[in-house]
């Protein structure tokens, strides 16, 4: 069944029988649309999974209102959130260009595979530079470097950034022109102004070694890469102002922490487990420091890029508990995203983060 609206359906369309919904009102062949409406799917990726999937709307590649470098991109970011790929164009008087694109057998295959995770946008790093990425079923990664911008950009993650550290080596495959290439880690690409850059990343070196049996604080622990929305993630603090250091006892509610993680959405911390975890616990919620009646966010917790849990928006007020469990994953990622209504006094943390191994 597919459902249509903007009423939510991704919240209530599976318990009606639904299996596709609308997440957006009607595409336009323009830029501006498309991306738009592609901002309207950050937060969405927890609803989707094999019989449960977003539909951003139908693609407007060959219609003529955009350039074929936007309609690669296009095409690129409906694979990576599993869209269905419905085209709207005329078939019978489609372009060389218009074909290549809709045809590509290797953007085609990632949206094609299921392998845990709708794509998600994993890093804004401003100036209209994202980071997608999707993990796929054979371990792999893809990613998507984004460029809104008016002019040509670099852009740069890493492989643990994209939920794959851990590894000596890499392997990339960019999926528009077929190239490969091997990386100790950075991936980083010159992109068109309104277009992407597309890799497939693999694993390809020697593993670091398992984390030995214990109980870990992650506020103790080295992470592979961390992000945060203002200022950095902070250890055993709340995030504060921008400054390093600048925040204050962890609390949530009147409940205080002395270890964990003070956060600001959107933010990730990636720690390496090495597939020898079992569970992961914390206590989550708004920040005190924030004030009654502010801060809005979602906590997830990833394995390989894969989601294991995530909670409900939470708001001002008491902590909630949150176990995940993690047995078999090398990566483990904590997110936090704003609850789609913007960032502001979105001081997330977790208090007493630990994971058992």
């Amino acid at each position: 069944m597919r459902l249509g609206g903007e009423e939510s359906p991704w919240v209530f369309g599976p318990g009606t029988g639904g299996s596709l919904w609308r997440t957006t009102g009607d595409i336009s062949d323009s830029w501006s649309s498309m991306t738009s409406l592609l901002d309207q799917q950050a937060g969405l990726e927890l609803f989707s999974h094999p019989d449960a999937w977003n539909d951003p709307d139908m693609l407007e590649v060959g219609n003529g209102g955009m350039t074929d470098t936007e309609y690669r991109a296009h095409f690129s970011l409906w694979a990576l959130l599993n869209a269905p790929l419905i085209l709207g164009n005329d078939l019978r008087s489609m372009s060389a260009a218009t074909k290549t694109i809709i045809t590509s057998p290797d953007v085609v295959a990632v949206d094609q595979d299921w392998g845990g995770s709708q794509g998600r946008r994993m890093r804004d790093l401003g100036g209209g530079l994202q980071v997608w990425a999707k993990p796929m079923s054979d371990g792999s990664v893809t990613a998507v470097l984004l460029n809104r911008s008016g002019s040509a950009a670099t852009i740069t993650t890493s492989a643990a950034e994209l939920g794959l550290g851990g590894s000596s080596s890499y392997g990339l495959k960019d999926l528009w022109s077929g190239t490969t290439s091997t990386t100790s880690g950075t991936i980083s690409s010159s992109v068109p102004s309104h277009g992407v850059v597309m890799y497939r990343v693999t694993r390809s070196g020697t593993l670091a070694a398992p984390r030995a049996a214990g109980t870990y604080q992650v506020s103790d622990l080295t992470w592979l890469a961390g992000s945060n929305g203002w200022g950095p993630v902070e250890r055993d603090r709340s995030n504060g102002e921008q400054a390093a250091g600048d925040g204050h006892t962890l609390t949530i509610g009147t409940t205080t922490y002395a270890k964990g993680l003070g956060a600001h959405a959107d933010s990730a911390v990636h720690v390496w487990l090495g597939g020898a975890c079992s569970r992961f616990t914390a206590d989550v919620g708004i920040d005190s420091e924030v004030g009654s009646g502010k801060g809005s966010v979602r906590f997830a917790v990833y394995g390989d890029g894969r989601l294991i849990t995530y909670t409900d928006v939470k708001s001002y007020g008491a902590a909630t508990s949150l176990v995940a469990p993690v047995g078999g994953a090398r990566t483990l990622e904590l997110r936090v995203t704003d609850a789609r209504d913007g960032i502001d006094y979105d001081h997330a943390d977790w208090g007493n983060a630990s994971i058992t191994c």
